[in-house]
């Protein structure tokens, strides 16, 4: 019985180990994997996950800019995605998002995670994040794109003819 007892404990203790997005004072993380849109030319989306679950945050709206980390390349939005309810911008020049609901929010404790992502052209992406709300800017953070997406590869319209023509 003790046996058991301690194994169950050491058991749920890994369980709450775990990191889980949006502890930690962060209020944006990338979801993990990206999804890969199209591959010629290379599109993937990075879902995000936007919220204040330590009930200190307001929302107006947040930006994502494109920033070189260590030596990494700038790698720019694209384009974005959004859910019903809010909105999103694209800046062209910088390859700066922004995201913003229909109202300000100014309640805690909210979180979006449902069809918020931001498309780029390579994997890796990294941007500073800054959520503003009703009196300017509420906090800052560096947010890092899952590099999953790192094997795509374009598709060649030839390659099912030559892999047909290989076992005629």
């Amino acid at each position: 019985m003790r046996r058991v007892l301690g194994l169950s404990l050491l058991a749920l203790g890994s369980l709450a180990a775990q990191p889980r997005t949006g502890f930690a004072g962060a209020f944006t993380e990338f979801l993990a994997p990206c999804d890969t849109l199209t591959a010629s030319p290379v599109r993937l989306l990075d879902r995000l996950w936007i919220g204040d679950y330590r009930g200190e945050l307001r929302f107006c709206s947040v930006r994502y800019v494109p920033v070189s980390y260590q030596g990494s390349p700038i790698v720019p939005a694209v384009d974005c995605t959004t859910q019903p309810g809010f909105g999103c911008q694209v800046d062209s020049m910088s390859g700066a998002v922004t995201f913003y609901p229909d109202t300000c929010l100014s309640t805690h404790y909210w979180e979006f995670n449902s069809g918020i992502g931001i498309v780029v052209a390579s994997a890796g992406a990294i941007f500073e994040a800054t959520l503003y709300g009703p009196s300017g800017i509420e906090k800052t953070q560096l947010i890092s794109a899952p590099s999953v997406c790192d094997g795509t590869t374009a598709v060649v319209p030839r390659t099912w003819g030559a892999l047909k023509a290989t076992y005629r």
